[in-house]
């Protein structure tokens, strides 16, 4: 992955049903694996809401181009196979299903902002945070969510 930072990003938001956090966990360990490998990618941190929804899900994911989230990432067997799971260990709140309206990704296209620093001694750690703070809709609050998404695990 690149150093630069992203100019394309999505931020997501998945609402879990209640309890689903756990099982989503295991979801996020292959899913990572498929951001990791990503040619066009260049950042991603997933972790779980700490602001009184314990069983959503954030996520901020950058990209060197505009169609970097569609390339590679919805085609790749591990994610249709992690998809299937979510679908039926019923991990989503309202509705199943890609087009749910539990998930809630907001593409952008900017330069700057999220960062990956190839100064940065911590930029692969396994521990960091990440403070969401927009409008539209999304985030209507400054958001602070705790990801562990580097060695494979979201711990709260």
């Amino acid at each position: 992955m690149s150093s630069a930072g992203p100019p394309f990003f999505v931020v997501a938001r998945v609402v879990g049903r209640d309890g689903a956090i756990e099982p989503w966990k295991d979801r996020l360990v292959r899913l990572c694996k498929v951001s990791a490998t990503e040619t066009l990618g260049n950042t991603y941190y997933w972790g779980q809401d700490l602001d009184g929804e314990p069983d959503t899900l954030w996520g901020l994911e950058g990209y060197s181009h505009a169609v970097g989230f569609f390339i590679g990432h919805p085609s790749s067997q591990i994610f249709k196979e992690e998809m299937a799971l979510v679908d039926s260990q019923k991990l989503l709140r309202h509705e199943q299903g890609l087009t749910s309206k539990d998930y809630d990704l907001k593409h952008y296209d900017q330069a700057g902002g999220y960062l990956t620093r190839g100064d940065d001694e911590s930029k692969d750690g396994k521990d960091s945070f990440v403070a969401l703070e927009a409008g539209g809709g999304l985030v209507e609050k400054t958001e602070v969510h705790r990801s562990k998404a580097f060695n494979g695990h979201i711990d709260k």
